[in-house]
């Protein structure tokens, strides 16, 4: 059963993950719309990065990434005018669309890698 109660808690930053199914020959005109709406949302306050990808094993797969801020800046954006042009690219998708928002509680980088490879850290 998944939780969703405590999902948006402020404070924490945001992922929102969009993949697509592309049709044989929509793939270049779906990017370059989503590219579009990319380059809007990357301005938007709260908005820390925007991700567009195209998977290298299949090709008709877009990924989308968005990282927000706060609760409050995907809350905003979700209600948005912007927001209502990805809902009618989605529509476009091959196959239904996937959505995903994950709540990130803490982010680190190499550092942990560095701790993890070391002599002293405990495995268990």
């Amino acid at each position: 059963m998944r939780r969703t109660a405590n999902f948006l808690d402020d404070g924490m930053m945001i992922i929102e993950h969009l993949t697509m199914a592309v049709r044989p020959g929509d793939g270049e005109r779906l990017a370059n719309a989503l590219a579009y709406l990319s380059d809007r949302t990357l301005v938007l306050r709260g908005c820390l990065s925007c991700r567009l990808s195209r998977e290298i094993a299949d090709e008709g797969t877009l990924d989308l990434e968005v990282r927000w801020a706060s609760k409050d800046d995907l809350i905003r954006h979700l209600q948005s005018e912007t927001y209502k042009q990805f809902l009618f690219l989605m529509e476009l998708s091959a196959a239904p669309p996937t959505l995903q928002f994950f709540s990130v509680k803490e982010m680190q980088g190499l550092e942990l890698v560095r701790i993890a490879r070391s002599s002293s850290y405990a495995r268990p």
